[in-house]
């Protein structure tokens, strides 16, 4: 009995040094935002406050969005909406670097 308890304390252990370096991975646009704003909105020619507002939006959605996102988890699995949200956020690099080399050719 005392090696199926060391082995589930090892396995939190393990967890949580994992779950830290995903937030850590995940969680950077949150923080470092303010490093991005002056530069971002002298090459998109848009006023600060109005720059501001998408990385405001990020945070605030991403907060509300939790509970949902863990029924969805319960419902659905994990591995599906990993998943979806990796499909998801690898099509919006490639929208995105469509977007800014159609701006390079005109």
């Amino acid at each position: 009995m005392g090696n199926v308890a060391t082995s589930a304390t090892h396995n939190r252990w393990l967890q949580l040094g994992l779950g830290l370096i995903c937030m850590m991975a995940i969680s950077s646009p949150q923080y470092v935002w303010t490093l991005m704003t002056k530069p971002l909105a002298a090459k998109l020619g848009v006023a600060l406050p109005e720059l501001q507002v998408t990385f405001s939006l990020l945070i605030i959605l991403q907060t509300f969005f939790s509970p949902f996102q863990g029924k969805l988890i319960d419902r659905f699995g994990p591995r599906l909406l990993i998943s979806i949200g990796t499909v998801m956020s690898g099509l919006s690099w490639v929208l995105a670097s469509q977007v800014k080399a159609r701006r390079c050719y005109i």
